[in-house]
């Protein structure tokens, strides 16, 4: 190395710095409230110690705009006509969302006043709630210290200011007359943001009366039963409503665990009353049953009709009672009625607690000649994922495979299906078929592999960045198997009837929220088979056998939205999980609310649809502030076949899923009713997807950021874990489909939760609709994410995800080629996109039938994942300053990994360092440490890209936006000196929790040559800090750090 000899000035700074290194030595050992005035006293010319400190601050969160909350119920085209939706199609409940500076609170159960801690007067807000009988109680039931947290890792992350979660009040009580006249008037307050009316069963009022007419075991007598065919069970109109409602049971603990489930059931303003859905959950649930003399009948049995089911549950029979007759489950009874009456006479404990072992076991003994013994199979669970045949790549979960099917599919197993599935308007699949194009996963796996091996020096056997490893996934669901054999096994099982007993994974890939037990049934809102569909799309381990998940590495976390404790609990749900992420990490919504529909009869609009969770400006607020956490919502874009509903038009960052059919029509295939394919159009090669049927679409006149689709994924066909319910409400004993059953036996207490104990060997192949859809793209979010990882050291942010996905270069577009002409019960519509590869819009001669007009309904492009990789590292995702960074004291997080982009921009992307414990005097890759404590160093290096910097360097210092988790935490800066092969230390300051920038310029120097590294040009610096006195652990987190040069300290 080149010597060159100190200046004058250069060694008066030396002698400088040291002396104030001496005496901040002397400050931490008498009081650290002495130290920038010690620091300073000892070095009057030093600018470090008295430069200016820039604390942080906060984007202002922008409000919501106030619109009319009865007519924020409707979709955008239906606003400002005067329209509204009918009250008694709606829970009853509404949430006020109060101004973030009135901190209004109520408590965490219902009561009659509100406080505001933020010294607003709510005088009006309390005389309204008293005038119309109202409680209100805190809409998220959470902690004030839980919510709170929350909001600070989404400000610390995000740089914005939060919303004030615990002021999100629930109303609830107002007579149903009187909804919308309340809901107005608390949105008319000046202290109100918005108010939300809900779309859920969230009316928590109770009245369950001994002397009520009503037994709880049958339906109000107000009823008509729904009609065979009908898929709602849940509004039966058996409530007459005002002013003599009927409504709730006379057994009041049976009434009162039931309206805990759906509290519509004892609401005396819900139109649904004591509805047979109500009915038949008392007689699955409650104590008491007719086999030990009580009321109850899980069984639904009656000897004296042909079905042997009670009259009043014959038409939904098959949604209320689905737990199999041979094996066992930890619901009552069994769904054949008579050979479960037979069992529960014999041994009663199979209907008043448990249809165990021995439950099953009796009916598999043959002899009660009113049981049918099903076909279940022992054999081993056959693998369903595509494999490599003579007859070409052939399997069930084709979606994970990215080129075209073979023209021929086998059905490896004989299970009795191929991967085609059925038509959806039931003609059979002969003059139908798809190609089948899925996602490129093992390619987008091979383009990593290749940047770790030749790129990152590593193997490609150990990459610990495939398959979304590293990235957490919270399901959102009614309820689930989370004891499935595919989310707890690692090969396939020792003994196919007993999976627990192993190979076990050394963590199940799903992990249940503690304290909340879901309710295993098939029933009204509440659907076991659906949870554990959506999980095995994104979660299934890759062992062998069954399916494989698509982010199969990652670790799921099952949050239920209805347990048995709390009801629904979607909101609690959303928190629980925000509690326990970190940037990077997904949440999966293949949910939404229903729709609300206008009081006049609108053509082509279904009577039921389903729109997103963002349809809802309460749910919008939270999930918005998961983005600002660095966290990415996968949001379903609702069902129906109507225009997707937003509430805001501000943006909230999630990413909203339409579904689309697998890939092209089939060259030479015939087109379903409805649409006009020309076969010359659709090739193997060129892919141009077709909407799913089912699935909402953009927004022809979006008012809302969120009513338009990002991206698209597979709505029919989808292999996955779980059974297909089919809600037929048809008296046939199963109404589930599988692609595999097998058996197995009761597991011991603790291996799986009792409930979950009767579906741990089933599939199917008939998943599809948004919510399959939405499982896949949360998958896809995983696996990008991991890869950022891998390619950057850090997870990419919501919005950047959501720009990679829906506009990578060869992402697959939509095809115009939709008729227009179709009963308004079957809308095929479809549309946007790539005229290149589909029919143009005005389809003329070219279409089936000749001459039809074309229908535009578009929703979100296929994402390819061929490209996508490649996209991640050629788009500027991130941007700043060119400094290296290198960690020589501190413990990495789990679940991150350092990057030299976290401190390139102020980002919001910390490099994030968990503070270790060193002691005075000792040195550390050169640096010697001046204090004893819990301590973090980086080292940081910087080419200077100019001419003579050795002259036209004029200032040089650096610049860190930088916070601790803990307060009292000394910063330090450190200089190195390339001629005499040292450190410098030149200032230091405070690290506070609150985020500050800043500033350690050097002192004017004539030459600042010593400081650049003659071979490469490099400035060297160090950032050190250390946790004062009794300064507990801590993390320090470095959003930047940067080398600068020349006033006024301008990047280099």
């Amino acid at each position: 190395m080149r010597m060159r000899p100190f200046s004058n000035n250069a060694f008066s700074s030396a002698a400088l710095r040291f002396v104030r290194g001496a005496a901040i030595m002397t400050s931490l050992v008498t009081s650290t409230t002495l130290f920038v005035d010690a620091a300073a006293q000892a070095a009057p010319t030093a600018a470090a110690t008295t430069a200016p400190v820039a604390v942080r601050t906060f984007t202002p969160r922008v409000a919501y705009a106030k619109l009319d909350p009865v007519e924020a119920l409707l979709p955008n085209r239906f606003r400002g006509g005067g329209l509204a939706p009918s009250p008694l199609t709606l829970p009853g409940t509404f949430v006020v969302k109060f101004n973030d500076s009135v901190k209004a609170r109520a408590s965490l159960t219902a009561s009659s006043s509100l406080v505001s801690i933020g010294g607003a007067d709510l005088g009006q807000a309390n005389a309204l709630l008293n005038y119309f009988g109202a409680s209100a109680r805190q809409w998220i039931r959470k902690t004030e210290s839980e919510l709170s947290e929350i909001e600070f890792r989404a400000r610390t992350q995000s740089g914005h200011e939060q919303p004030d979660l615990a002021g999100m009040i629930m109303f609830s009580g107002v007579p149903t007359d009187q909804l919308f006249e309340a809901g107005r008037m608390f949105s008319d307050l000046e202290q109100v943001e918005f108010v939300a009316f809900d779309r859920h069963m969230a009316n928590l009022q109770q009245g369950c009366d001994p002397t009520n007419a009503t037994n709880c075991s049958r339906p109000s007598p107000s009823c008509t039963n729904p009609a065979p065919g009908t898929d709602d069970i849940n509004r039966t109109e058996c409530n007459p409503g005002q002013p003599d409602p009927i409504w709730g049971c006379n057994d009041a603990a049976c009434c009162e665990q039931v309206g805990v489930i759906d509290p519509g059931c004892i609401d005396e303003d819900d139109l649904g009353g004591w509805s047979v859905y109500c009915a038949g959950l008392a007689n699955m649930l409650c104590a008491g049953t007719v086999y030990s003399g009580g009321e109850y009948d899980p069984c639904f049995f009656d000897q004296f009709e042909p079905t042997f089911i009670i009259p009043d549950f014959q038409p939904t029979y098959g949604q209320l009672q689905n737990g199999s007759c041979v094996m066992p489950h930890s619901t009552r009874g069994c769904n054949q009625p008579g050979c479960c009456s037979a069992v529960c006479v014999l041994d009663p404990s199979c209907c008043e607690t448990v249809w165990d072992s021995t439950c099953a076991n009796l009916v598999l003994s043959g002899q009660f000649a009113s049981c049918t013994i099903p076909e279940i199979s022992t054999d081993v669970s056959p693998d369903l994922t595509p494999q490599e045949t003579i007859n070409g790549l052939q399997g069930y979960q084709y979606y994970l495979q990215s080129g075209p099917r073979p023209e021929d599919m086998v059905d490896l197993y004989n299970l009795g299906a191929v991967w085609v599935g059925s038509r959806p308007d039931g003609q059979g699949t002969d003059s139908l078929g798809f190609t089948g194009h899925g996602f490129a996963l093992k390619e987008m796996e091979d383009f990593q592999n290749l940047i770790w091996q030749y790129y990152q020096g590593g193997d490609p056997e150990t990459n610990p960045y495939l398959k979304g490893e590293g990235i957490n996934i919270g399901v959102f669901e009614s309820s689930g198997y989370a004891g499935h054999e595919d989310f707890i096994l690692a090969g396939p099982a020792k003994n196919q009837s007993r999976p627990w007993d192993g190979p076990l994974l050394a963590i199940p890939r799903i992990i249940s929220e503690k304290g909340e037990s879901p309710i295993y049934v098939e029933q009204g809102p509440i659907s076991a088979n659906h949870g554990t569909n959506v999980m095995g799309v994104v979660l299934a381990a890759d062992n062998g056998f069954g399916v494989t998940g698509i982010a199969s590495e990652s670790q799921g976390y099952f949050f239920p939205t209805i347990s048995s404790e709390n009801g629904f609990r979607a909101p609690e749900a959303i928190a629980s999980a925000l509690l326990q992420f970190v940037p990077g990490d997904v949440l999966n919504f293949s949910w939404g609310f229903q729709g609300a529909i206008p009081y006049f009869p609108a053509p082509a609009t279904p009577t039921a649809t389903v729109q997103p969770v963002t349809s809802s400006a309460a749910y919008s607020v939270i999930l918005a502030t998961a983005t600002d956490m660095g966290i990415t919502s996968v949001v379903a874009a609702g069902s129906g076949a109507v225009p997707i509903q937003g509430s805001t038009d501000i943006d909230q960052g999630v990413i909203i899923v339409t579904a689309m059919y697998p890939g092209n029509m089939t060259e030479g295939s015939s087109p379903m009713p409805g649409y006009a394919a020309c076969s010359t159009t659709f090739t193997n090669e060129n892919i141009s997807t077709i909407r799913y049927p089912g699935s909402n679409y953009n927004s022809d006149t979006p008012g809302a950021q969120d009513e338009s689709a990002d991206v698209s994924a597979w709505g029919f066909g989808v292999a996955t874990t779980g059974a297909t319910t089919n809600y037929y409400n048809t008296t046939v004993a199963n109404g589930e489909a599988t692609l595999f059953l097998g058996q197995n036996d009761q597991p011991p207490s603790g291996v799986a939760p009792g409930l979950q104990v009767d579906r741990l060997r089933s599939y199917t192949q008939e998943f599809g609709g948004t919510s399959a859809a939405t499982a896949m793209i949360s998958g896809i979010v995983a696996r990008m994410q991991a890869a950022a990882k891998q390619f950057y050291g850090t997870p990419l942010a919501p919005a950047q995800i959501r720009g990679l996905l829906n506009s990578t270069p060869s992402a697959f577009n939509q095809c115009i080629c939709a008729t227009g002409e179709f009963a308004p019960d079957i809308p095929w519509g479809n549309g946007n996109g790539n005229a290149d590869s589909c029919v143009p819009p005005a389809c003329a001669a070219e279409c089936f039938p000749t001459g039809c007009g074309c229908v535009f309904h578009p929703i979100g492009v296929y994402p390819n994942l061929q490209q996508l990789p490649a996209t991640m590292l050629g788009a500027p995702l991130f941007g700043g300053n060119s400094t290296t960074v290198e960690v020589i004291t501190g413990g990495e997080l789990v679940g991150y990994a350092w990057s030299n982009f976290q401190i390139r921009a102020e980002d919001n992307s910390f490099l994030q360092i968990v503070a270790q414990r060193r002691q005075a005097g000792s040195t550390h890759e050169g640096l010697t440490y001046l204090a004893s404590g819990l301590t973090t160093d980086v080292r940081v290096r910087k080419e200077v890209r100019i001419a003579n910097p050795d002259k036209a360097i004029t200032n040089l210092g650096i610049r860190i936006v930088s916070n601790a988790t803990r307060n009292f935490v000394m910063a330090g800066a450190f200089v190195r000196n390339f001629s005499t092969g040292r450190y410098e230390f030149f200032g230091a300051r405070f690290l506070t929790t609150a985020t500050n920038a800043l500033l350690f310029p050097l002192p004017a120097f004539g030459t600042y040559s010593p400081y650049i590294d003659p071979n490469t040009n490099e400035i060297e610096m160090r950032v050190w800090t250390c946790g004062l006195g009794a300064t507990g652990r801590h993390t320090v987190r470095h959003d930047l750090i940067d080398i600068v040069v020349n006033d006024p300290l301008n990047p280099v």
